[in-house]
């Protein structure tokens, strides 16, 4: 079982940092997670009404659960040791911020398992994304918009992200890619705003 003594740093007032501790089940069993110390944990309550709502301490048990599920299903943990990671509060949910490779990890399971799940407008992204070359036979199943959003991608490609991308995410979401840009004062900006700074970034 893991230690229930947390160490805690309160960051600003609508931030918090906490050490913890994960582990459970036992060993050689499917729920099995080793006991391991020093996660780092920071918590960014989206106001003070969140910050009321939900305790820092209720934020690492919903992470701790992240953790433990994450882990029993991939066999390894998001994050690393000692590194803070972010949980966004939002409307009193706990929102964990996983890294890209965690969303990578995802969808080569969900490939392997059933690769007729994943749309062929989702592969031609994918393949998009990294570079990698289409082949014409996916750019015929999809139709004429292919290659017109690739012509599109390729006019937009100084920038880092899409206006009407962002548009879509929650104020949740845009917070976490704000924090990953070392956006300043994001904590204090409004959707629109943050829409706005984000999209102005260059690659």
């Amino acid at each position: 079982m893991a230690k229930k003594q947390r160490e805690w740093t309160q960051v600003s007032s609508l931030v918090g940092r906490m050490t913890f501790d994960v582990g459970g089940g036992k060993d050689g069993e499917k729920d099995f997670v080793p006991e391991t110390k020093g996660f780092v944990l920071e918590a960014r309550f989206v106001n003070e009404t969140d910050k009321t709502y939900k305790a820092l301490s209720s934020v690492v048990i919903d992470a701790q659960g992240a953790l433990r599920t994450y882990y029993r299903a991939h066999k390894k943990f998001p994050f690393p040791v000692g590194k803070p990671f972010v949980v966004i509060v939002d409307k009193g949910e706990s929102n964990v911020a996983l890294p890209a490779a965690t969303h990578i990890d995802r969808l080569e399971a969900q490939v392997a398992s059933d690769p007729s799940s994943i749309a062929m407008a989702d592969k031609i992204r994918v393949a998009r994304m990294f570079g990698l070359p289409i082949p014409q036979e996916w750019l015929d199943l999809v139709g004429p918009v292919a290659p017109e959003e690739e012509e599109e991608d390729t006019e937009e490609s100084e920038y880092k992200y899409a206006e009407d991308q962002l548009q879509g995410l929650s104020v949740a979401k845009l917070k976490v890619l704000a924090q990953k840009e070392e956006l300043e004062g994001y904590d204090e900006l409004t959707k629109e705003e943050l829409v706005e700074e984000l999209a102005l970034l260059e690659k």
